[in-house]
């Protein structure tokens, strides 16, 4: 089943080779040309069903504990869930702040 990965923030480096050539990312900087339609954030993965947010997670080269931030179709989720058809995976870095 076919599904979206969208990786925002510094996490666009891990687009696969190919993706987001509009907006390459030298040294994992933003180059900030173009207009926001000319960016590509997100690719489509073929998954097996039953497949959890959690695997396609691992499947990111990410530091065993780091900390990430993902929504299924716009809403929290959590590593267990299960991802459906057509289901947009957006993951980011979390936000820090004080």
């Amino acid at each position: 089943m076919e599904i979206t990965v969208q990786l925002l923030a510094t996490y666009r480096r891990y687009l696969p080779p190919g993706v987001g050539e509009n907006q390459p990312w030298p040294d994992g900087h933003c180059q900030e040309s173009g207009t926001p339609q000319d960016r590509q954030d997100s690719y489509t993965h073929d998954v097996a069903p039953g497949t959890t947010v959690g695997e396609v997670l691992a499947t990111l080269p990410l530091a065993p504990n780091e900390l990430v931030t993902f929504l299924v179709n716009g809403r929290h989720a959590q590593r267990q869930d299960l991802l459906n058809p057509g289901d947009l995976l957006t993951i980011f870095p979390p936000a820090g702040g004080g």
